[in-house]
């Protein structure tokens, strides 16, 4: 089994049980008590879970109220995220050149990437930059620019002019919210212009949303739903929002 399916079953156990033992985790996936607690540590830094003594257990709802604005977003629908991330983090062909824009959702592709993965990547994010660094076989690029302080992302004219240059092969774009009959939505002005840039050149657009995003409008919009090759989303998405995004003509794939 791959570490990261079975690491995927983990999270299912935990999100169906509440709480779950190393023990009961590395007899029902036929692995060591060691392997588990690896994939444990690994599903923490991700803020997937809450390690305890002697196993794991979901993250407490009570603790994102006292977080800051990016601590919470790194919270919320965690599961989604990774389910989310895992998916096109293992659709990333090598060699490739890739857009990665902002977000704690592409945050999540970053953290399943492989170490040996061979590719250029481009961001406008300090955060996810720093993240691929970690990986000795790829480069990186990153914009500069008008720093948002609590993102760490990076926009305005030098941003842009930076993104212009490049015709990337996949980009991955967050969202704030998106909604059929409205389209995809985001909360910055700066950075909706960013994204236009990298939607235009690249040669597929892969727009990554956890269900608690869909059926929302946030105040700037950037394109309509049928735009991207695939709105990139969870198994929580209601079957309603669904049906009203494909009648929309949205490539709808749910990690």
């Amino acid at each position: 089994m791959l570490a990261e399916t079975r690491r995927k079953q983990i999270l299912t156990q935990i999100n169906t049980d509440g709480q779950v033992s190393t023990d009961t985790l590395a007899e029902k996936l036929e692995v060591s008590v060691e392997t588990i607690r690896r994939d444990l540590g690994v599903l923490e830094k991700r803020s997937a879970l809450t390690r305890v003594h002697g196993g794991a257990m979901r993250l407490p709802i009570t603790s994102v109220a006292h977080e800051s604005p990016y601590r919470e977003r790194s919270l919320e629908n965690a599961a989604q995220k990774y389910r989310i991330g895992a998916y096109v983090a293992a659709s990333l062909p090598a060699k490739a050149t890739i857009f990665l824009d902002i977000g704690t959702t592409v945050e999540a592709v970053v953290a399943a990437l492989p170490e040996n993965f061979h590719g250029t990547f481009i961001t406008t994010s300090l955060r996810i930059g720093m993240e691929l660094a970690r990986l000795p076989h790829a480069e990186v690029l990153t914009s500069g620019g008008r720093i948002r302080h609590d993102e760490l992302s990076m926009s305005g004219p030098a941003a842009s002019e930076f993104l212009i240059n490049f015709h990337p092969d996949i980009a991955v774009i967050s969202v704030g919210a998106l909604k059929a009959n409205t389209g995809i939505t985001d909360y910055d002005f700066e950075e909706v212009q960013l994204k236009k840039i990298v939607m235009q050149n690249a040669a597929k657009s892969y727009v990554v949303a956890d269900s608690s995003k869909i059926g929302k409008v946030a105040p700037y919009g950037f394109c309509p739903v049928d735009i991207p090759h695939a709105i990139i989303t969870d198994e929580k998405l209601s079957s309603a929002e669904a049906s009203r995004l494909e009648k929309a003509g949205a490539n709808l794939i749910i990690a």
